[in-house]
């Protein structure tokens, strides 16, 4: 009879058990699916282990990952611990930016395929969810002449910054555009023997981007000087160089200076007939449909914004970088002045709609 009860009781508590796990899980559900786990743990730096606790998606991947391998090239790097620590002690917290002063960089070593790299790496990407947790985002710099696949650095990414797929996507539509992207592609991760998952890697901004591409080394090619989060279009103060112009005896930014003075000061009318001349009108109308099918706002006025000056043809070029997938339709909405500027003349938007 006892033992009766005491299974009754025990059956009783686990039914109990699982009522609130049920609603354990249900709330974390809900947390994760809106992006809350992250907004608590930023407003709240004590809570933060909520964004940290196991994703509870993840429960439909277990088997996967216990009964299937992947077949994503596998990287793995090792580092000295008290390396790694040094450069996790130098990052700022939660909600900071990594500003120069943070990008410490250690040596380490990176393998694939059996062959062993001599290597530095550091934490990359500006904002804190690439380097708060504990899977983050990587930067490999090889040293010359054993570059790795000729890439002289890699920029490893945690996926869920860039929509997991988003960018995959983007890329491929960018390529059906005729636009140059980054070669970019998922590999998985392990550090010290530790596993971290997949990664999206993708090529570094620099010289051995553009021959790769077949496009002039020998120009100005620029990018947002982050963090500065100043509009762009304005001033030439906002921008940094990838690569530099080798004609000119001094590094000057008159290129971009003469598109932004255009911008700032010039009237419409004035704007519209010059603009042809400073910016290549059918590489801007292939980088603003790209974003219009992706729906997505990010290539703004203040950054994810890659100018390239092709010195042959003497206009700019537009590179996609981080267009990220919207959720609303973007046809037309403002989110880059530039754009905005353009498009209000009705020739450029035919030239828009027409790819």
């Amino acid at each position: 009879m006892k033992l009766i009860r005491a299974k009754k009781r025990l059956i009783i508590k686990a039914i109990i058990g699982l009522i609130l796990l049920f609603f354990i899980c249900s709330g974390l559900f809900v947390l994760e699916y809106f992006g809350h786990d992250e907004r608590i743990a930023e407003r709240y730096p004590v809570l933060s282990f909520v964004s940290d606790l196991p994703k509870v998606l993840d429960i439909f991947y277990w088997p996967r990952t216990i009964f299937r391998k992947s077949k994503l090239p596998l990287y793995q790097i090792v580092v000295k611990s008290e390396d790694l620590k040094k450069i996790e002690d130098s990052r700022p917290s939660r909600g900071g930016i990594l500003t120069d002063e943070y990008k410490e960089s250690v040596p380490a070593q990176f393998i694939y395929n059996g062959d062993t790299y001599d290597v530095k790496i550091r934490f990359r990407g500006t904002m804190w969810d690439h380097w708060i947790d504990e899977k983050k985002s990587w930067r490999i710099i090889f040293k010359e002449p054993d570059y790795f696949n000729g890439l002289s650095a890699i920029n490893l990414i945690i996926p869920e910054t860039r929509g997991f797929f988003s960018e995959a996507i983007n890329n491929f539509r960018a390529k059906r555009l005729g636009l140059t992207v980054p070669d970019s592609r998922f590999i998985q991760l392990k550090i010290n023997k530790k596993y971290y998952g997949a990664y999206w890697q993708t090529e570094h901004w620099n010289k051995g981007f553009l021959e790769r591409h077949q496009l002039s080394a020998d120009t100005n090619f620029y990018g947002e000087y982050n963090p500065i989060w100043e509009e762009l279009f304005y001033s030439a103060t906002g921008w940094k160089k990838y690569t530099k112009d080798k004609i000119s005896p001094v590094d000057n930014f008159s290129d971009i200076d003469l598109l932004t003075s255009l911008f700032a000061q010039a009237k419409d009318e004035e704007f519209w007939q010059k603009i042809p001349q400073l910016l290549d009108m059918d590489s801007f109308y292939r980088w603003h449909s790209l974003n219009t099918l992706s729906g997505t706002i990010h290539p703004d006025s203040t950054h994810n914004v890659r100018l390239y000056f092709n010195n042959v043809v003497g206009k700019f070029q537009f590179i996609p970088w981080d267009i990220s997938q919207g959720l609303e339709p973007s046809v037309d909405v403002s989110y880059n002045v530039l754009a905005n500027r353009i498009l209000n003349n009705p020739e450029f938007l035919h030239g828009r709609n027409k790819i």
